[in-house]
Order: C-alpha cells, then structure tokens, then sequence
C-alpha cells in the first residue's frame, strides 16, 4: 500500500527480487483495515457488517435467554469488535460513527425487547450502557493518563513526547 493523502498521485514502480510489487488499495494490519488515502471507511463498513451478523445469533436467541444473558453476549461478543483499535479510528466521520452506534442501538433493542421507536435515552437507560462515542472518549482518556503517568511502554510515551515538540516535554516527565 501506498500511503498518501494528495488526491493526484503517480506511483512509483517498487521492485523485490526483481519482481515488481503490485498496489493494493487497502491493507488490513493487526484487525484495522486501512486504505491508501487513510480514511476508515473501509474499516468501519467492515465492523458493522460483522457486528450485524453477530446481532442475528443475538436475535435468534432472544426469546431463549433473559435480558441479562443476552445484555452479557453482546458486551462479551460485539461490543469489542465496535471498539477494538478504537483509539486509533475513533478520527472516522460523523455518519461513520452514527452506523456504528446504530449496531449498539439494534442490540440494545433485542436485548430490552423495547419497540423500535424506543428514544436512544430510553434503550440506554434501559440497558445501562453508554453510547459508543463516550466510551470511545474515556479509552483515549484513558490511555492519555497512562502515558502522563509512564504506565505505558516508552516508545508509545515518546511518540506522543515528540509530537508534542520539546518545551512541552519537559512538562509530562
């Protein structure tokens, strides 16, 4: 994959062995699908589509099992997958973090059994959870305090360090 986020690009021809290396327009690392341009819809259309075949287990099993057991599955067995990486994507667009939430929403609606007219206020209250985007928020908080406090691996306290330029390193040490 080549990484650039110009709109007009020439590519230049890669050999290894000489064979030349052939693009491709997406490249999936560690589970994050990430495309040539660097923007996440491929990624997001990924976690949705198979988040919503995880709800149809979920669906055929909520006349079977209580509020509580199914609330157990899709916190044990979808909502990591809305999350996973989430730090590192969670830049996605509006209307891409809109269709994740609609993934936590159709969840919750099994799960309550309320109708689909049910306000989202109602659903969350109703299950105890908390939308997407703010756990999303507490996770990078999260990680911020960790690296503030050095309880991350130093490379990973050093890119944000560098970033940040030197006066202001000084002042997370």
């Amino acid at each position: 994959v080549f990484f650039t986020l110009k709109s007009s690009y020439e590519l230049p021809e890669i050999f290894f062995q000489h064979c030349q290396l052939e693009y491709i327009p997406t490249h999936k690392h560690l589970g994050l699908h990430v495309a040539i341009d660097l923007k996440l819809a491929n990624h997001i259309t990924f976690i949705v589509n198979k988040g919503h075949k995880k709800l149809g287990l979920l669906k055929k099993l909520k006349f079977s099992l209580g509020k509580n057991t199914l609330s157990k599955m899709y916190t044990v067995f979808i909502r990591p997958l809305l999350e996973y990486a989430a730090v590192v994507w969670d830049g996605c667009s509006q209307s891409e973090m809109e269709r994740l939430e609609k993934v936590q929403l159709c969840a919750a609606h099994i799960v309550t059994g309320l109708p689909i007219i049910a306000s989202k206020k109602s659903l969350y209250f109703e299950t105890g959870w908390q939308p997407l985007s703010d756990r999303r928020k507490l996770s990078k908080l999260t990680i911020m305090h960790k690296i503030h406090n050095s309880c991350v691996p130093k490379y990973l306290s050093e890119i944000i360090l560098n970033t940040r330029g030197n006066d202001s390193a000084s002042a997370y040490r």
